[in-house]
Parts: C-alpha cells; sequence; structure tokens
C-alpha cells in the first residue's frame, strides 16, 4: 500500500501523462507484433492434452463473446491455427 503523499505524487503523475497511456483497446490500433506478441513455445516431443469445454451461464459467455469479438474487430488479437495440434485432438 502507497502512503498518502506517494498516493498524490504518483495520481498526479499520471494525470499530468494521461495522453502516453492507452486507457482502452481502441486506443491501440495498429500495435505492430514486433512490439508485443505471444506465442506458445511447445516441444514436438509432448503430446497435446485436449481440455473438456468449460461451461457458463449465458450472460457470463455473452460478455465473453462480445470481448473477444471486440479485440477481433480492431485487430488486437487473431484466430491462431496449428494444424498439427487440430488433427490430434479430433
Amino acid at each position: 500500500m502507497l502512503n498518502a503523499t506517494l498516493r498524490a505524487e504518483f495520481i498526479q503523475f499520471l494525470r499530468q501523462n494521461s495522453e502516453v497511456f492507452a486507457w482502452s483497446y481502441n486506443d491501440m490500433p495498429g500495435i505492430s507484433p514486433d512490439v508485443i506478441s505471444h506465442k506458445l513455445s511447445i516441444s514436438p516431443a509432448f503430446k497435446p492434452v485436449g481440455q473438456k469445454r468449460r461451461s457458463y451461464d449465458a450472460e457470463r459467455y455473452e460478455a465473453m463473446k462480445n470481448e473477444v469479438d471486440k479485440l477481433m474487430t480492431i485487430g488486437f488479437i487473431r484466430e491462431a491455427v496449428y494444424p498439427e495440434y487440430s488433427q490430434v485432438c479430433l
């Protein structure tokens, strides 16, 4: 926890520099994958394990679907295709 003085200084700093922070996904269009990307380093020596599908209530499922759709629409994420993994799990 921050003490009151440090907290006030931190808030003041954030307010003074608010234009340099991305506050939503829409503030980050066109970020190059060279800047940041996530890849799974999977060794071909290990057999993939399929997990059972998790069930969610309708409200939570709809919220997750909307968030994924929003991220895909602005190009922040894309569907990953792993042909070898797909063939093993089917």
